[in-house]
């Protein structure tokens, strides 16, 4: 395949978690080095739109994963924050450790599997994420 640059921030931007809406429409994008959640709307042909910012997390986001409603799982410095499409902030898992990444598993992907700096956490959730690929 062809590699091609979406999107080129400034020197000092550190794009790290990934991850598509259950739609495919969107990617998200967090940001280490300046603390924010980005969504890209995904075009015809695979090219990406128009970065805009979903929210500002508590700081230093590194992983992410996707619920089946779209919600994002961020890792950050609090814990693994959660928001909604919209940018709205559901609230946050604490984590003894400050967490790396996480993913969905398990038969249902009702699981949150989390790592941390010497840990790997797991909660169950009312809720199921996207399967990954």
């Amino acid at each position: 395949g062809v590699l091609t640059a979406e999107h080129r921030g400034p020197r000092s931007a550190r794009p790290n978690g990934v991850g598509l809406s259950p739609d495919g429409a969107t990617l998200y994008v967090a940001d280490t080095a300046d603390g924010n959640l980005y969504r890209f709307p995904v075009l015809a042909g695979g090219a990406l739109g128009a970065r805009a910012v979903v929210a500002a997390t508590s700081g230093n986001p590194d992983g992410l994963a996707i619920d089946a409603a779209g919600n994002v799982f961020v890792t950050t410095q609090t814990g693994v924050e959660v928001f909604a499409p919209t940018g709205a902030r559901w609230g946050v898992i604490a984590v003894p450790k400050q967490p790396a990444n996480c993913a969905f598993g398990d038969a249902d992907h009702k699981t949150l599997y989390i790592t941390a700096r010497t840990a790997l956490y797991r909660v169950r959730l009312a809720h199921a994420g996207l399967p990954r690929n």
